[in-house]
């Protein structure tokens, strides 16, 4: 995400795509 957001500020046309409907990728905290 910092790689995308820094290539944005610099007018680079970006998509991420995530696997599941949630950032984080593979960690994930319960509370």
């Amino acid at each position: 995400l910092s790689a995308a957001k820094l290539l944005a500020e610099h007018e680079v046309d970006v998509l991420v795509l995530e696997a599941r409907d949630r950032v984080g990728g593979r960690t994930y905290t319960v509370r």
